[in-house]
């Protein structure tokens, strides 16, 4: 049987959240106090790094498993190391936005174009009355392998793809679009990252992205640097994605 005192110290401590917990009903401190109830976690998407509970069900998208397949087999490549699928559902997702816009697609640091494949199929990309201009070295001095030939073999179908071989910025003198809704940039580097967005920025129409492959690298340290100097610069910010990824929407 509880003493007045007692009595009287609980009332004093009925302020605190965990006072059910210390000295009366368990249940009832997690049935009324919300911040004490324990919600169960599950593991929705585990891939190269990213662990997430959070619902993925573009992984069973016919649209992006169809598109991301077909790419994987012709481009002879695999997904990225650092959130996988997640990483390129991002690029399918802004190219879909972008294709609404006015102006082209480019993309600086292509490789084998695993990421550009994919987007080609997704959003069927030669229905479009657009040109995606895909600029690399495709050399073995990039530590990728000699993969020039093969990766315009893949792209050949497409009379709107152009593969330009060379190094930015002088690779980019061969690009003839005026206007840009979607621009990819992946080389690892802040020189010619930086000089690759000097030459689309002004070019890309409102409402156009830009999508950075390493801005969230942890440890990467001056390329981040420069790409926020360069957003500080121009009034932009760029959102961080798990993925690593760095997205950038032009403003109105």
């Amino acid at each position: 049987m509880q003493t007045t005192k007692f009595r009287r110290f609980k009332n004093k401590l009925k302020s605190y959240k965990l006072v059910d917990i210390i000295i009366g009903n368990p249940y009832r401190a997690v049935r009324d106090h919300w911040s004490l109830k324990l919600a169960k976690w599950e593991v929705q998407y585990h891939e190269s790094g990213l662990t997430t509970g959070a619902a993925c069900e573009f992984m069973q998208d016919p649209r992006y498993t169809h598109s991301r397949d077909n790419a994987i087999k012709e481009c002879k490549q695999e997904l990225p190391t650092w959130g996988g699928n997640w990483r390129s559902y991002v690029g399918c997702w802004t190219a879909d936005h972008a294709k609404h816009i006015e102006g082209d697609f480019a993309e600086c640091g292509t490789n084998r174009g695993l990421l550009s494949r994919t987007i080609i199929e997704y959003i069927n990309f030669k229905e479009l009355k657009k040109t995606f201009y895909l600029v690399d070295m495709f050399g073995p001095e990039e530590g990728y392998g000699n993969c020039y030939e093969e990766t315009k073999g893949v792209f050949a179908p497409f009379q709107n793809v152009k593969v330009i071989k060379g190094r930015v910025p002088e690779a980019l003198a061969q690009i003839k679009g005026k206007k840009f809704a979607y621009v990819h940039i992946d080389m690892n580097a802040a020189e010619p990252e930086m000089a690759a967005i000097d030459f689309f920025w002004d070019k890309l129409s409102p409402g156009g992205i830009v999508l950075l492959c390493d801005y969230n690298i942890f440890g990467q340290k001056e390329q981040r640097y420069a790409w926020n100097m360069w957003a500080r610069s121009k009034g932009v910010s760029i959102l961080a994605l798990p993925t690593t990824q760095g997205m950038i929407v032009k403003p109105n």
